[in-house]
Protein backbone atom coordinates (compact mmCIF):
# COMPACT_ATOMS: atom_id res chain seq x y z
CA UNK A 1 0.00 0.00 0.00
CA UNK A 2 1.17 3.58 -0.60
CA UNK A 3 0.95 6.37 0.80
CA UNK A 4 -1.95 7.75 -1.50
CA UNK A 5 -3.57 4.40 -0.49
CA UNK A 6 -3.67 4.90 2.98
CA UNK A 7 -4.62 8.73 2.82
CA UNK A 8 -7.63 7.97 0.86
CA UNK A 9 -8.20 5.14 3.27
CA UNK A 10 -8.19 7.55 5.93
CA UNK A 11 -9.68 10.45 3.94
CA UNK A 12 -13.06 8.76 3.39
CA UNK A 13 -13.71 7.74 6.98
CA UNK A 14 -12.67 11.33 7.33
CA UNK A 15 -15.60 13.19 4.85
CA UNK A 16 -18.06 10.36 5.86
CA UNK A 17 -17.80 12.10 9.59
CA UNK A 18 -17.73 15.11 8.22
CA UNK A 19 -20.68 15.05 5.67
CA UNK A 20 -23.36 13.87 9.02
CA UNK A 21 -21.97 17.22 10.57
CA UNK A 22 -22.50 19.35 7.45
CA UNK A 23 -24.69 17.76 4.82
CA UNK A 24 -24.64 18.90 1.31
CA UNK A 25 -27.94 20.53 1.27
CA UNK A 26 -26.03 22.82 3.87
CA UNK A 27 -23.35 23.67 2.15
CA UNK A 28 -25.33 23.59 -1.75
CA UNK A 29 -27.30 26.86 -0.17
CA UNK A 30 -24.38 28.68 1.06
CA UNK A 31 -22.75 28.43 -2.52
CA UNK A 32 -25.69 30.27 -3.85
CA UNK A 33 -24.40 33.12 -1.97
CA UNK A 34 -20.59 32.89 -3.05
CA UNK A 35 -19.29 35.15 -5.39
CA UNK A 36 -18.04 33.64 -9.44
CA UNK A 37 -14.52 31.50 -8.54
CA UNK A 38 -11.11 33.13 -9.99
CA UNK A 39 -9.75 32.11 -13.05
CA UNK A 40 -6.54 29.80 -12.36
CA UNK A 41 -6.41 28.93 -16.09
CA UNK A 42 -6.52 32.76 -17.30
CA UNK A 43 -3.88 33.63 -14.39
CA UNK A 44 -1.15 31.02 -15.54
CA UNK A 45 -1.62 32.36 -19.41
CA UNK A 46 -1.49 35.91 -18.45
CA UNK A 47 2.05 37.62 -17.43
CA UNK A 48 3.70 36.52 -13.68
CA UNK A 49 2.89 39.33 -11.13
CA UNK A 50 5.08 41.83 -9.40
CA UNK A 51 8.42 41.62 -12.06
CA UNK A 52 8.46 38.02 -11.89
CA UNK A 53 9.53 35.93 -14.88
CA UNK A 54 7.57 33.06 -13.97
CA UNK A 55 4.15 31.67 -12.35
CA UNK A 56 4.46 30.00 -9.07
CA UNK A 57 1.75 28.61 -7.30
CA UNK A 58 3.10 28.69 -3.45
CA UNK A 59 2.08 26.56 -0.79
CA UNK A 60 0.71 26.25 2.61
CA UNK A 61 1.52 23.66 4.18
CA UNK A 62 2.46 23.06 7.74
CA UNK A 63 3.28 19.68 7.66
CA UNK A 64 3.99 16.35 5.18
CA UNK A 65 3.74 12.44 5.24
CA UNK A 66 7.71 12.06 4.80
CA UNK A 67 9.10 14.87 6.97
CA UNK A 68 6.29 15.84 9.81
CA UNK A 69 6.16 19.12 10.48
CA UNK A 70 7.47 21.45 8.60
CA UNK A 71 6.54 24.85 10.19
CA UNK A 72 5.38 24.57 13.95
CA UNK A 73 2.31 26.45 14.30
CA UNK A 74 2.15 28.33 10.96
CA UNK A 75 0.17 31.16 10.66
CA UNK A 76 -1.24 30.80 6.99
CA UNK A 77 -2.93 34.05 6.13
CA UNK A 78 0.56 35.86 7.04
CA UNK A 79 2.30 32.96 4.83
CA UNK A 80 -0.91 33.85 2.34
CA UNK A 81 -0.32 37.50 2.64
CA UNK A 82 3.77 37.14 1.80
CA UNK A 83 2.97 35.04 -1.26
CA UNK A 84 0.53 37.56 -2.59
CA UNK A 85 2.74 40.39 -2.14
CA UNK A 86 5.78 38.41 -3.81
CA UNK A 87 3.97 37.93 -6.43
CA UNK A 88 2.40 34.24 -6.51
CA UNK A 89 0.36 33.62 -9.49
CA UNK A 90 -1.65 31.23 -6.86
CA UNK A 91 -1.87 29.94 -3.54
CA UNK A 92 -2.03 26.14 -2.75
CA UNK A 93 -3.57 25.38 0.77
CA UNK A 94 -3.39 22.07 1.78
CA UNK A 95 -7.17 21.56 3.66
CA UNK A 96 -5.91 17.40 4.82
CA UNK A 97 -5.70 17.46 8.41
CA UNK A 98 -4.62 14.07 9.57
CA UNK A 99 -1.40 14.09 7.03
CA UNK A 100 -0.62 17.70 6.39
CA UNK A 101 -1.73 19.49 9.58
CA UNK A 102 -4.40 21.42 7.55
CA UNK A 103 -8.22 22.44 7.37
CA UNK A 104 -10.72 24.03 5.29
CA UNK A 105 -11.02 26.47 8.53
CA UNK A 106 -7.35 27.80 7.10
CA UNK A 107 -8.29 28.09 3.89
CA UNK A 108 -11.06 30.06 5.01
CA UNK A 109 -9.29 32.31 6.86
CA UNK A 110 -6.91 32.95 4.04
CA UNK A 111 -9.65 33.71 1.13
CA UNK A 112 -10.46 37.46 2.45
CA UNK A 113 -6.75 38.62 2.87
CA UNK A 114 -5.68 37.71 -0.61
CA UNK A 115 -6.91 37.90 -4.28
CA UNK A 116 -5.13 35.37 -6.48
CA UNK A 117 -6.47 32.10 -7.05
CA UNK A 118 -6.96 29.78 -4.41
CA UNK A 119 -6.40 25.88 -4.96
CA UNK A 120 -7.87 23.42 -2.84
CA UNK A 121 -5.04 21.09 -2.08
CA UNK A 122 -7.10 18.13 -0.83
CA UNK A 123 -7.59 14.25 -1.89
CA UNK A 124 -10.72 13.92 -2.92
CA UNK A 125 -12.68 11.44 -4.61
CA UNK A 126 -16.45 12.52 -3.03
CA UNK A 127 -18.61 15.63 -4.49
CA UNK A 128 -19.14 16.86 -0.88
CA UNK A 129 -15.32 17.63 -0.65
CA UNK A 130 -15.86 20.23 -3.47
CA UNK A 131 -18.84 22.26 -1.98
CA UNK A 132 -17.12 22.51 0.99
CA UNK A 133 -13.51 23.33 -0.59
CA UNK A 134 -16.07 25.82 -2.19
CA UNK A 135 -17.89 27.20 0.44
CA UNK A 136 -14.51 27.52 2.18
CA UNK A 137 -12.90 29.95 -0.82
CA UNK A 138 -11.61 28.22 -3.26
CA UNK A 139 -11.41 29.04 -6.96
CA UNK A 140 -9.94 25.42 -7.84
CA UNK A 141 -9.30 21.78 -6.82
CA UNK A 142 -6.81 19.35 -7.41
CA UNK A 143 -7.96 15.84 -8.46
CA UNK A 144 -5.46 12.66 -8.45
CA UNK A 145 -5.42 9.59 -10.91
CA UNK A 146 -3.93 7.69 -9.16
CA UNK A 147 -6.40 8.14 -6.28
CA UNK A 148 -9.34 7.85 -8.90
CA UNK A 149 -10.64 5.57 -11.51
CA UNK A 150 -11.58 7.01 -14.83
CA UNK A 151 -15.22 7.29 -14.58
CA UNK A 152 -15.19 9.04 -10.88
CA UNK A 153 -12.78 11.67 -12.44
CA UNK A 154 -14.87 12.11 -14.68
CA UNK A 155 -17.75 12.68 -12.75
CA UNK A 156 -15.81 14.84 -10.05
CA UNK A 157 -14.82 17.44 -13.13
CA UNK A 158 -18.24 17.42 -14.18
CA UNK A 159 -19.76 18.34 -10.75
CA UNK A 160 -16.67 21.15 -10.13
CA UNK A 161 -17.13 22.66 -13.51
CA UNK A 162 -20.92 22.89 -12.32
CA UNK A 163 -20.05 25.38 -9.39
CA UNK A 164 -18.19 27.32 -12.06
CA UNK A 165 -14.76 25.55 -10.07
CA UNK A 166 -11.41 24.75 -11.99
CA UNK A 167 -9.60 21.57 -11.57
CA UNK A 168 -6.35 20.58 -12.04
CA UNK A 169 -5.75 17.16 -12.54
CA UNK A 170 -2.74 15.81 -11.30
CA UNK A 171 -0.59 12.85 -12.97
CA UNK A 172 2.95 10.78 -12.41
CA UNK A 173 3.15 8.74 -15.64
CA UNK A 174 2.25 8.45 -19.35
CA UNK A 175 -0.93 6.51 -18.84
CA UNK A 176 -2.34 8.66 -16.42
CA UNK A 177 -2.07 11.41 -18.55
CA UNK A 178 -3.73 9.97 -21.07
CA UNK A 179 -6.69 9.64 -18.69
CA UNK A 180 -6.12 13.05 -17.46
CA UNK A 181 -6.84 14.22 -20.81
CA UNK A 182 -9.66 12.76 -21.49
CA UNK A 183 -11.35 13.62 -18.17
CA UNK A 184 -11.63 17.22 -19.61
CA UNK A 185 -9.48 19.09 -16.59
CA UNK A 186 -8.39 23.04 -17.08
CA UNK A 187 -4.78 22.45 -15.98
CA UNK A 188 -2.41 19.27 -16.11
CA UNK A 189 -0.13 19.14 -13.06
CA UNK A 190 2.45 16.27 -13.18
CA UNK A 191 3.87 15.27 -9.80
CA UNK A 192 7.65 14.71 -9.63
CA UNK A 193 7.18 12.72 -6.46
CA UNK A 194 7.61 8.92 -6.65
CA UNK A 195 5.00 7.79 -3.96
CA UNK A 196 6.78 4.79 -3.13
CA UNK A 197 10.22 6.29 -2.35
CA UNK A 198 8.83 9.70 -2.32
CA UNK A 199 12.03 10.61 -4.04
CA UNK A 200 11.56 13.63 -6.71
CA UNK A 201 13.06 14.38 -9.91
CA UNK A 202 12.05 17.08 -12.43
CA UNK A 203 13.16 14.34 -15.10
CA UNK A 204 9.58 12.98 -14.50
CA UNK A 205 8.15 16.64 -15.48
CA UNK A 206 10.53 16.82 -18.51
CA UNK A 207 9.21 13.07 -19.82
CA UNK A 208 5.73 14.07 -20.01
CA UNK A 209 6.07 17.57 -21.50
CA UNK A 210 6.39 16.45 -24.68
CA UNK A 211 2.86 14.67 -24.85
CA UNK A 212 1.10 17.37 -23.83
CA UNK A 213 -1.08 18.36 -26.35
CA UNK A 214 -1.04 22.22 -27.69
CA UNK A 215 -2.98 24.57 -25.72
CA UNK A 216 -2.42 22.72 -22.21
CA UNK A 217 -1.97 24.72 -19.13
CA UNK A 218 0.53 22.55 -17.45
CA UNK A 219 2.53 23.02 -14.16
CA UNK A 220 5.28 20.79 -13.02
CA UNK A 221 4.82 19.77 -9.00
CA UNK A 222 7.47 18.93 -6.18
CA UNK A 223 11.11 18.56 -6.30
CA UNK A 224 11.89 21.88 -7.52
CA UNK A 225 14.38 23.64 -6.09
CA UNK A 226 16.18 26.18 -8.49
CA UNK A 227 15.89 28.79 -10.77
CA UNK A 228 17.19 26.64 -13.24
CA UNK A 229 15.06 23.78 -12.59
CA UNK A 230 12.53 26.26 -13.47
CA UNK A 231 14.32 27.30 -16.47
CA UNK A 232 14.86 24.25 -17.85
CA UNK A 233 10.57 23.02 -17.23
CA UNK A 234 9.49 26.54 -18.95
CA UNK A 235 11.72 25.87 -22.09
CA UNK A 236 9.83 22.14 -21.84
CA UNK A 237 6.47 23.75 -22.04
CA UNK A 238 5.55 24.41 -18.77
CA UNK A 239 3.71 27.41 -17.75
CA UNK A 240 3.72 27.11 -14.14
CA UNK A 241 5.26 25.36 -10.40
CA UNK A 242 3.82 24.11 -7.61
CA UNK A 243 6.55 24.37 -4.48
CA UNK A 244 5.61 23.89 -1.07
CA UNK A 245 8.71 22.74 1.53
CA UNK A 246 10.74 25.13 -0.86
CA UNK A 247 9.31 28.29 0.57
CA UNK A 248 7.91 27.22 3.76
CA UNK A 249 11.51 25.61 5.37
CA UNK A 250 12.89 29.34 3.90
CA UNK A 251 13.32 31.91 6.42
CA UNK A 252 12.20 34.88 3.97
CA UNK A 253 9.54 32.97 2.07
CA UNK A 254 9.06 36.24 -0.06
CA UNK A 255 12.28 36.56 -0.93
CA UNK A 256 12.83 32.85 -1.89
CA UNK A 257 9.64 32.80 -4.60
CA UNK A 258 11.08 36.33 -5.81
CA UNK A 259 14.45 34.20 -6.69
CA UNK A 260 12.46 31.29 -7.82
CA UNK A 261 10.46 33.64 -10.05
CA UNK A 262 13.20 34.84 -11.42
CA UNK A 263 12.53 38.34 -9.79
CA UNK A 264 15.69 40.39 -11.36
CA UNK A 265 18.53 41.36 -8.29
Amino acid sequence: MTILDEIMKAKALEVAQMKSVTPSAVLHAQIEALPTPHSARKAFLASPREGLKSHILSEVKEASPSKGILVPGLDGVALAKEYEQAGATAISVLTDQKYFKGSYERLEAIRPHVSVPILAKEFISDPWQIERARVAGADFILLIVAALNPAQLATLVGFAHKLKMEVLIEVHDEHELTVALEAGGDLIGVNNRDLKTFSTSIDNSLRLAPLMPRGTVTLSESGIRTREDIVSLERAGFHGFLIGEGLVTSSNPGNKLGELGGLPT
